[in-house]
């Protein structure tokens, strides 16, 4: 990356796989998913619960690899290579066991299909190795700085609103506080980011070929690793971006201090495994581990500025926890990662339900490294971030780049909407994607490649509250919004070839117009859900606003959900039809 000063060298802050080529006697870290796989056999194909144990010969056929309780008798040894080596468990539950085992010049992902294919253990993927890259620069600490992605959207692209948003919120404080989960490395204790607890969940080994660690009580760094020097400060400094105290004389200020923040460290100096992120995941839902206090906080924000390349998708055993932790109600945010690849290409922000955050300029141009396209949910700022990066009580903050501190901003602003409004996970999305401003994005940004532009925390705060109240999302007569004066000249104008008293106005998200696709309304029979075989489309449209005939509010019910080239939401938002009863029928409509 290009120098800005000899003094303020920027520190870019990347998260992403890294790729090892593999000798011969390396080891391999795979997760297994038990499920009902399909076996084949000479005689028949059927479905089987997974063993868990046996022997899968190497391609070649000169080695087997082998998994738990195996024997390896007359019938079996056919079938086994002279070469065995046999798996060691890192972890066991009832939901994943992690293993690893000796290679034999395969690469993790050759290992697991293999094993996969051979139907006798469930679903067996690698387990992600993800990486950090970078040294942030120290330099003065001034709020002023902050103002381009805090500040008014009217003084500068990447304004958020965030700061005209403290003003009428006494800065966020008005509303619930929130847990928020950081899951990075390297916490330093630093007074100006508080953390109420959390815990370590990294297993990587300290040293090479030495004993891994287990999950423990405390998230700081671990002594040897803050002695070979290779942390610098990325969690605390994530951390910060969300919540850093305001009004302290410290370092910059956090989009909110109405929390209780939690470090989840799931790397060691930048270095993990996905399946530790996982674990820190389903810990905030029930998950047991010795030597940590069971959680007993409510579902808030998830932060992951964390990354690793996967191009066949968001692993199973990443998305299935993170679906049920969306479900239990936590909202989740991901960087998209550095690589200048499709975001689809990155988990775990490649994840379903997951909120994707790329990096842009203060031109509204996407940043050289971030990752684009399709699997992008929204872009901020991802230069110049000011934050925390020493231990202590320095007065001086770190500028740090990348999408890692993309991420955070908007965790940051998610914390603040369902602080002050309490919405879902998936209406917190919606509204930031549906708020956010896509006419000042660049043309590097055409054909969505930067989601649905830079996000609005007010505007976001105003949509969300709105849905809540029904007030987004309306059918009416289409008359109702005029006296009876203006209802008599319609009629007595466009009475004869409309039956304007039957005419009705759709409106869709306030009414505003969806630059990004179009909004599909659909109706299914009343009280039966949307998820009923018999729900029907009744008209699409691009803009805010629509007029239809023929509405049925007695025996259905009609919602409305946002569609674009790659399809339509899975989420469905019910239409508030109070407007469309007969009391509030328009008077001139009533003779």
């Amino acid at each position: 990356m290009k120098m800005k000063s000899v003094l303020t060298s920027v520190f870019v802050s990347v998260i992403s796989a890294v790729t090892f080529s593999v000798d011969a006697g390396e080891e391999v870290r795979l997760v297994i998913t038990p499920k009902a796989n399909t076996v084949k056999s000479e005689v028949a194909t059927q479905k089987a619960t997974p063993s868990m144990s046996g022997c899968v010969p190497t391609p070649d056929g000169k080695s087997s690899w082998c998994i738990g309780n195996y024997t390896i008798d007359s019938n079996t040894k056919k079938s086994v290579a002279n070469d065995v080596v046999t798996a060691k468990s890192v972890h066991r539950s009832s939901g994943m066991e992690i293993i690893t085992l000796d290679g034999l010049g395969y690469d993790a992902r050759e290992v697991a299909k293999a094993l996969t294919e051979d139907g006798h253990f469930g679903l067996v993927e690698a387990d992600l190795e993800i990486h950090q890259k970078g040294t942030p620069a120290v330099n003065d600490n001034d709020f002023i700085r902050q103002e381009f992605y805090l500040g008014s959207s009217n003084e500068s692209k990447l304004g958020m609103n965030v700061i005209e948003a403290w003003e009428g919120s006494n800065y966020f404080n008005d509303g619930e506080k929130v847990d928020v989960w950081i899951m990075d490395s390297s916490f330093f204790d630093n007074k100006d980011v508080i953390f109420t607890g959390g815990a370590s969940f990294s297993t990587t080994a300290l040293e090479k070929d030495g004993d891994r660690q287990e999950p423990h009580a405390d998230f700081r760094p671990n002594p040897l690793s803050l002695e070979q020097g290779i942390c610098n400060g990325h969690g605390v400094g994530v951390a910060g971006t969300v919540a850093a105290q305001m009004n302290n004389n410290m370092a910059g200020a956090g989009i909110t201090n109405n929390v209780n923040l939690y470090a989840g460290r799931v790397m060691t100096c930048g270095i993990g495994f996905m399946s530790d992120a996982v674990n820190n995941i389903e810990y905030l839902l029930g998950k047991q581990f010795a030597g940590i206090e069971p959680y007993s906080g409510n579902p808030g924000v998830i932060n992951l500025s964390i990354g690793a390349l996967a191009e066949d998708g968001c692993p199973e055993y990443v998305q299935e926890p993170i679906s049920r932790a969306i479900s239990a109600g936590w909202v989740i945010v991901a960087s998209s990662g550095n690589e200048t690849m499709p975001a689809t290409h990155s988990a775990p922000a490649n994840c379903e339900g997951v909120i994707s955050v790329g990096s842009v300029d203060k031109d509204g141009e996407l940043e050289w490294f971030s990752n684009y396209g399709d699997g992008l949910d929204l872009v901020t700022a991802g230069d110049w971030i000011a934050a925390p990066c020493e231990e202590g009580d320095s007065q001086f903050a770190c500028f740090w780049d990348g999408t890692s501190f993309s991420s955070p901003l908007v965790a940051g602003l998610a914390t603040a909407i369902k602080s002050m409004t309490g919405a879902s996970p998936e209406l917190i999305k919606q509204a930031l994607k549906a708020t956010a401003r896509g006419e000042v994005l660049g043309s590097s940004c055409d054909g969505s490649r930067c989601g649905t532009g830079v996000p609005d925390v007010m505007a976001a705060i105003a949509f969300a509250d709105a849905v809540m109240k029904g007030e987004m999302n309306t059918i009416s007569f289409a008359l109702s919004d005029t006296d009876t004066c203006e209802q008599s000249w319609f009629i007595d104008n466009f009475g004869a070839s409309i039956p304007i008293c039957q005419l009705y106005k759709a409106t869709f998200l306030g009414g505003a117009d969806n630059n990004n696709g179009y909004y599909e309304l659909v109706s299914v029979d009343s009280g039966t859900g949307w998820e009923d075989k018999s729900l029907q489309v009744v008209t699409t449209s691009e803009y805010g606003e629509t007029y239809l005939l023929n509405v049925d509010i007695e025996t259905k019910d009609y919602g409305v959900r946002l569609c674009d080239t790659a399809g339509c939401s899975d989420q469905i938002v019910e239409m508030n039809i109070a407007g469309a009863r007969e009391e509030n029928r328009p008077e001139s409509c009533k003779y």
